[in-house]
């Protein structure tokens, strides 16, 4: 008997599972909505479509992607995107834009109708190892026959360690990214100039 219990012991540790792992799930919108102000009336200006919103292959995940070195990037296993990342952008820098630029009718579409079409090519939009989000790329304005294309490279401090602060930067990311576009997306009310 005194040799039972040490033995049963082992074996009752030793088939002890590991605690389960639990899923993170993080929304730019959500994010964004909380700070978001309520709209004031139909917008009597140019309308102005975003119409696409493009990432790379390695951010066409539902997982939040980590660069760890210069040329190597990692997806989280635990932490998830609750929307498509695309989708989730598109709304928040129409929200942003919109704020900014009340007289503008800015919202995601399809481009038909629309005064103004804008697209995005994203090559960055994740947290790097060494608390910062990078988030870079080019966005295009077309009206009528005049393209406006500009690139963007905007990065942001995380404020503490983690994936939340992670989003929470790239939701401030994209509120920069929409300051700049500011004044090309105000030239689709102006005359046709770059």
């Amino acid at each position: 008997m005194k040799h039972f219990l040490p033995i049963a012991a082992v074996l009752v540790t030793g088939c002890a599972k590991p605690p389960l792992a639990t899923n993170h799930y993080y929304s730019l919108v959500l994010e964004a909505a909380a700070g978001r102000p309520t709209p004031k009336g139909v917008p009597s200006g140019a309308r102005i479509d975003l119409v696409a919103v493009t990432l790379p292959d390695f951010l066409r995940s539902r997982s939040l992607v980590l660069q760890v070195n210069t040329n190597e990037v990692t997806h989280a296993r635990h932490h998830h995107w609750g929307d498509p990342l695309d989708i989730a952008i598109r709304k928040v820098l129409a929200w942003d834009l919109s704020s900014e630029l009340p007289d503008l009718d800015i919202a995601p579409g399809t481009g038909r109708d629309a005064d103004c079409t804008l697209t995005l090519e994203f090559d960055r939009f994740h947290a790097s190892n060494d608390a910062r989000v990078l988030v870079s790329g080019r966005y295009t304005l077309t009206r009528g026959d005049h393209v406006s294309r500009r690139e963007f490279d905007v990065s942001q401090v995380q404020q503490t360690d983690g994936y939340t602060s992670a989003v929470t930067a790239m939701r401030t990311a994209l509120e920069a990214l929409s300051d700049t576009m500011q004044p090309v997306v105000a030239s689709c009310i102006s005359p046709a100039s770059d």
